[in-house]
């Protein structure tokens, strides 16, 4: 199915980030973190038709949400963690401007290929109910071509 190949690919691609990369063995889940500080979680929130052309092929727009949980009781975590943020987002646009995309996979019918990414609005979610940990939340959207 396409849906599942377009959420491994993202899943892979975001895993080259170097602050994760540095992080040895951490996962990224679907849809979902864990209970503990520095679980990551990357959740496929929509994907959408942008334009369909004549010959039936499509330029699709999937939009993501790449969720990290981690320690929000001191001002200097909060910072850090919004560091993080800012720093994945622009690595996505670096990525993107050297057009190093996801390398997505067909479904033996349909081809599929990235045309961009992007990602912004890095924020805090949520905390927990002491307000030691939080949630953090990143959009990461995807371009690709459908034929």
């Amino acid at each position: 199915m396409i849906i599942i190949t377009i959420i491994e690919a993202m899943k892979k691609w975001v895993s080259g980030f170097p602050l994760l990369d540095e992080l040895l063995g951490v996962e990224i889940h679907i849809d979902l973190t864990e209970e503990n500080d520095g679980s990551y979680g990357l959740e496929l929130a929509s994907d959408s038709c942008v334009t369909e052309f004549v010959d039936g092929s499509q330029l699709r727009s999937a939009q993501f949400f790449l969720y990290f949980r981690d320690a929000t009781d001191f001002d200097v975590q909060r910072l850090e963690n919004c560091q993080f943020c800012q720093n994945l987002i622009f690595w996505v646009r670096d990525k993107n401007r050297a057009e190093e995309l996801p390398e997505l996979e067909g479904d033996g019918e349909h081809t599929l290929s990235a045309d961009s990414v992007s990602a912004q609005n890095g924020r805090l979610l949520y905390y927990d109910d002491s307000c030691v940990s939080g949630v953090y939340q990143i959009a990461i959207e995807l371009t690709y071509f459908l034929q």
